[in-house]
């Protein structure tokens, strides 16, 4: 005999029906607390049920879920290190360039002194030979 499946709500209002035929056979109380601690416990199940699917469209949206939205952020993520990675090299050829600057105007002012050294000792032999 195959076995049918039930559903959660199947079962708790079977169990529903269950306590209230149970109910009418007993004399004490005790099956009605019962009965509403069951009704509660199926008003908490719709309400959880609710939840969970809520949580599921916020995790698993594809336009706007934050599945898709932590994809985009790794994704821009890779980028920005990828330019930060050119970056620093560009960094570093600029460094270098900067070091032939100062070494290349170190030379030139030293040569320019020498010239202006050499035009000084000109002038003063040129006046000197004058007198």
């Amino acid at each position: 005999m195959p076995r049918q499946t039930r559903t959660t709500t199947d079962t708790l209002s079977a169990i529903l029906e269950t306590m209230q035929s149970l109910e009418s056979k007993m004399p004490n109380g005790e099956l009605k607390v019962i009965k509403s601690d069951v009704e509660e416990l199926k008003i908490c199940y719709h309400s959880l049920k609710q939840d969970m699917s809520e949580i599921k469209l916020k995790l698993f949206n594809p336009e706007s879920g934050i599945i898709v939205k932590v994809n985009d952020n790794k994704r821009r993520l890779d980028e920005v290190e990828g330019i930060v990675d050119e970056i620093g090299e560009e960094i570093t050829v600029m460094s270098t360039d900067v070091h032939d600057l100062k070494s290349y105007k170190k030379n030139v002012n030293t040569a320019l002194y020498a010239v202006y050294a050499a035009t000084v000792g000109l002038v003063v032999h040129a006046i000197k030979g004058l007198f």
